[in-house]
């Protein structure tokens, strides 16, 4: 389901808003998880110079 959410009366949109504002940025997220374990989530953004 591409808008999941455990949370009650949550709408599992916050990764979606979380991606598009890190591509703004010419950023990069990327995720991993293991079931029983949890998720890993990286963000790059690049340094500002």
């Amino acid at each position: 389901e591409p808008f999941y959410t455990s949370k009650e009366g949550g709408t599992g949109l916050g990764l979606a808003i979380t991606h598009n504002i890190i591509s703004e940025h010419d950023g990069r997220i990327d995720a991993e998880s293991q079931v029983g374990q949890g998720s890993l989530f990286r963000i790059w953004l690049p340094a500002s110079g």
